[in-house]
């Protein structure tokens, strides 16, 4: 079950732009309670005569690269404790 979603949390028109705020959340389980957190956000800019339409796959994209680099966040933060904790141990 795939508990990411990706959501527009700001949205700002002007004659020659279009500025949105992409942010993919997870549920995590906190303090017995479980909560939408987010992953990560990107911004992003279209011109102003865009349609909603045409900026979906646009917007789809930017959730997956929001997606992979959480993952990659991830990994490192693993490797840096995994670093950390055999200084400590020397």
């Amino acid at each position: 079950m795939n508990t990411k979603r990706t959501s527009i949390e700001s949205c700002k028109s002007s004659p020659e732009k279009i500025d949105l705020l992409v942010v993919v959340w997870d549920k995590r389980v906190i303090d017995g309670e479980e909560r939408d957190i987010p992953l990560g956000e990107q911004s992003l800019s279209f011109s102003s005569d865009t349609k909603p339409k045409d900026m979906i796959a646009i917007i789809k994209d930017a959730g997956k690269d929001i997606e992979d680099a959480a993952t990659q966040a991830k990994d490192i933060r693993a490797e840096l404790n995994k670093l950390l904790d055999k200084k400590d141990a020397k």
